[in-house]
C-alpha cells in the first residue's frame, strides 16, 4: 500500500503544482490545496482524475474522492483557515 500511496502523492502533488494550486495541509492520504480560481482547481481535480486512473500502480489502485468548494479564506503562516475550509472539509 505504501507504494500505490507514493504514486498517489505524486500526482497530487504535481497537477496540484501544475495549476498553480498549493498543499497547505495532508493527513494521511488526504490533501487540502488553495488556488487562485475555480476554474484552476477544476481543472486539477480533473488531471488528477485522468492521472489516477492511467497510472500502473504497484498495488491495489486507490480510490479517490474529491471536493471542491469555493469562497474566501484567511491565510496564515502557510496555512488557511476559516468557514469555505471547513465546508470543503466536510465535503469529504
Amino acid at each position: 500500500m505504501a507504494a500505490s500511496l507514493e504514486v498517489h502523492d505524486r500526482i497530487m502533488r504535481s497537477e496540484i503544482a501544475a495549476r498553480g494550486g498549493y498543499v497547505f495541509s495532508t493527513a494521511g492520504d488526504a490533501f487540502a490545496a488553495a488556488f487562485a480560481t475555480i476554474g484552476d482547481a477544476v481543472a486539477a481535480a480533473l488531471e488528477i482524475q485522468r492521472r489516477l486512473l492511467a497510472a500502473a500502480w504497484p498495488g491495489p489502485a486507490v480510490r479517490v474522492r474529491m471536493g471542491i468548494h469555493t469562497g474566501e479564506a484567511e491565510e496564515r503562516d502557510g496555512d488557511y483557515f476559516g468557514p469555505a475550509v471547513n465546508r470543503a472539509a466536510r465535503i469529504m
